[in-house]
């Protein structure tokens, strides 16, 4: 017998159109938002497809008696009620690393918006004012020092472009993988000095036991 999928997130229509071929699953299509939504539709799938929004809480695990999988289709899993699915014996699946690139070209794309203050440019252009005497006080991303608390996928490859850009990189990270770090001049500080240094600080860690204040 197929297995009942349930993509709850949405997703991929290539990839949902694929699953849907596979003779492994009786696929159900049908995204939603809050624990209302999800409690309502879940209750004979086996393998649950989710996405970070998507609040798998122990409600909805126990309105699930069949479920056997989770898959996240994001890094993180902290929407996720790991103690209850652990109960279950339900196993818990995601992609980690899988928006390491865009994650990191995005707050590369925020830093130089800020440095060139692109919003406020932005806000009157359309107001009608084009002030070119203010041009001079936006500054190139070499003059700025960049702190990245965080050093995995999304650490290290904000940290790669920031040098491109000839930034200064800090970064706080209590395993480092020092091979990186040498490689890319990226200096190791203290969590309190990189705040007190650093021009931009971007975060980067997973939200667990271990980083939770």
């Amino acid at each position: 017998m197929p297995k009942r999928l349930l993509i709850a997130a949405e997703a991929d229509r290539v990839l949902v159109e694929r699953a849907r071929s596979d003779p492994r699953f009786d696929v159900v299509d049908h995204p939603v938002r809050t624990e209302e939504e999800l409690v309502a539709i879940v209750g004979d799938c086996e393998i649950l497809v989710t996405r970070s929004y998507n609040r798998v809480t122990k409600r909805v695990i126990d309105a699930a008696p069949h479920l056997e999988m989770i898959a996240q289709g994001t890094s993180g899993t902290d929407n996720i009620d790991a103690a209850a699915a652990a109960a279950r014996g339900i196993a818990i699946i995601n992609l980690p690393g899988a928006n390491a690139n865009a994650v990191a070209e995005l707050v590369i794309g925020h830093i130089i918006a800020l440095t060139r203050t692109v919003p406020t440019y932005t806000a009157e252009v359309r107001r009608g004012v084009w002030n070119r005497d203010d041009c001079a006080t936006r500054h190139e991303l070499r003059h700025y020092r960049l702190g990245i608390v965080g050093l995995g996928r999304i650490g290290k490859g904000v940290a790669k472009r920031a040098k491109g850009f000839d930034m200064r990189v800090v970064a706080y990270e209590p395993y480092p993988d020092m091979e990186f770090v040498k490689a890319n001049g990226v200096e190791l500080v203290e969590l309190d000095e990189l705040l007190a240094q650093s021009d931009f600080v971007t975060v980067h860690c997973p939200y667990n036991a271990e980083t939770r204040a």
